[in-house]
């Protein structure tokens, strides 16, 4: 069996990209500036010969990558193989999951001095509400 050629691998994924957004070739050759006999040309590649003098026609370059913007996509992801999108995606997904997670800085402590002025009421000493600095009684005084 033959290896698929670049157009055959344009035919097939730009038919799937089209179908699953529900594109049809005008509607894309709008968005892409692209005629939509163009469109429905590369997605028909047979890899067969249709010229005289035996030559396959082959995609243009600008106009795959207008088409690939149009879709937003890269356009390497149309000119690859849809029979490895799976690989590379699984191939991404085990090198994300088994990256380390990054190391979180621990939160700032609380400035509870800072806190607790912040709901003093008026009048009462800045030490009223901590007991642990609450100054000592006054000794009586004696009259």
């Amino acid at each position: 069996m033959r290896p698929k050629t670049l157009n055959q691998v344009l035919a097939e994924t730009l038919d799937r990209v089209m179908v699953e957004r529900g594109l049809n070739n005008k509607q894309l050759g709008k968005m892409a500036g692209v005629a939509p006999n163009t469109i429905g040309n590369y997605r028909k590649a047979t890899g067969e010969p249709v010229s005289a003098s035996g030559k396959e026609r082959s995609a243009k370059l600008a106009e795959v990558e207008r088409i690939a913007t149009a879709l937003n996509l890269n356009p390497l992801y149309l000119l690859t193989d849809p029979a490895q999108h799976a690989q590379q995606v699984a191939a991404l997904a085990r090198a994300v999951l088994t990256q380390p997670l990054p190391a979180q800085a621990a939160p700032p402590a609380p400035n509870l001095a800072a806190q607790r002025s912040k709901y003093r009421l008026p009048g009462l000493s800045p030490s009223a509400d901590d007991p642990a600095q609450t100054p000592p009684a006054a000794a009586p005084r004696e009259s």
